[in-house]
This record gives C-alpha cells, structure tokens and sequence, in this order.
C-alpha cells in the first residue's frame, strides 16, 4: 500500500477522531493521536505513529509532541466547541499546518468556526444521512464527500465500459474534467491495494474502484452518467 506523505494529528479520540486516527494510520500515514482520556489513549496506543495522554489546552505540550509540526490537524472534539474553538483559532497561526478539519454538531457551529479557521467541517449525522442518500440512487457510488461547497471527493466502482481501459486510452482527464488520485484494486491474493496516484498506462479490472477529486458539479455529472 502506497504511503501518504501528510502527517495528521488527531486531537480528542471521539468515535469520528478514534475512526480517523486509525483509518489514516492503516493507509500508511504518521499520526499523532491525542486526549485527556488514558482509556481512549490506550485503546488507540497500537494502532498509529504516538497516542498521548495530554491537556488539549496545554500549547506548551502540544509543541512538544509536534502537533503543530504536523500537515493536517484534525479536531474530533464534538462536546466541546469551546476548547475546539480556542484550537483552531491556535493552530491557524502555525505555518507549517496545511488544513484544519474540525468535527461540529450544527450548523451554526461550522459556519462559526469556519470563520475562525477551520477549512473543512465534519457533520456526521448530516454526513452519514448524505451518504446513504447518496448510495440509495446511485449504486456505483462507495464514498463521497463535499469538501467545500465547490469541491468534492467520491469513490466509485469501476463502470463496466472502463474495465480493460487505462486513463490514457479513455482520456479521462480531457473528457470529464476529474482528477483521478486514486484507485483501489484487488491483488492475486485477495487483498486490496491502493495506487496513489495510479499509472496512466493501468488497466482497469473488475472490481476496480476509482477516487475522484474535482468540482463538484463534474463529480455529480460523472456519477449520474455511470449510474445510468
């Protein structure tokens, strides 16, 4: 499996923070996962790169450990908007972090903290109530998720057209105006491989499935037409 090149923090091991540390961790990345919780640390202890012990609140602590060192940061703090709050407007300031992804539970809290500098929400609730919508009118879609209100990720099974085909032959990139960072394949033994990013020259198998990124009206045409 291809390793990611970001480094995560995790900061509060929520159902969505624990799900997270430990699915990015099983597709090869450094993640550093911390709470204030002992259980929840040592539950998670053998499943990623660190998991700590620590006051969320304490930046001195948290330079330390190398939580503003790292590429993404991921805030799984749902009960408490206030200390996540504080967090975000912190981390913000630190250059070396690319994104801020912070877990909320309305709304009102995502647009606020939006504002204070979160780059992407998580709703799970609303997330989850999408996604099965989503997977109810179009059976080829496996994932999916609005990055902004422009972008968007899916994951899609192969169409049945494009087995035997490679990006270049059906150019891919020209024709549906996606980028495609992934695809996740199924090898001799039985056991999924990802390739990112895929060869150009790949060929499709049955079984494929492909991780789209790009505008989200192009993601939505793409899925509606191998629906179809």
């Amino acid at each position: 499996m291809a390793r990611i090149k970001h480094s995560f923090s995790v900061l509060g091991l929520s159902r969505f923070g624990m799900k997270m540390a430990t699915s990015l961790s099983e597709a090869g990345a450094s993640v550093i996962a911390i709470d204030k919780n002992p259980a929840l640390v040592h539950k998670i202890s053998e499943s990623v790169t660190q998991a700590i012990e620590a006051d969320l609140m304490d930046w001195d602590v948290l330079e330390r450990l190398g939580v503003f060192q790292t590429d993404i940061v991921i805030i799984g703090l749902r009960r408490s908007f206030e200390v996540a709050t504080l967090l975000t407007y912190k981390l913000k300031n630190e250059k070396h972090i690319k994104k801020i992804i912070v877990q909320v539970d309305t709304e009102e809290k995502s647009e606020a903290i939006k504002l204070i500098g979160a780059d992407i929400t998580v709703f799970p609730e609303k997330d989850i109530a999408e996604h099965l919508f989503r997977q109810l009118i179009t059976p080829n879609l496996v994932d999916h998720m609005s990055l902004s209100g422009d972008v968007s990720f899916v994951e899609v099974n192969i169409p049945e057209e494009f087995i035997g085909q490679s990006l270049i032959s059906l150019d891919f990139r020209s024709k549906y105006e996606l980028n495609v960072v992934g695809v996740k394949t199924i090898d001799n033994s039985g056991k999924e491989q990802v390739c990112i990013p895929p060869s150009p020259n790949m060929l499709f198998k049955e079984k494929d499935r492909i991780m789209l990124l790009g505008m989200t009206d192009k993601v939505d045409h793409f899925v509606e037409k191998i629906s179809n």
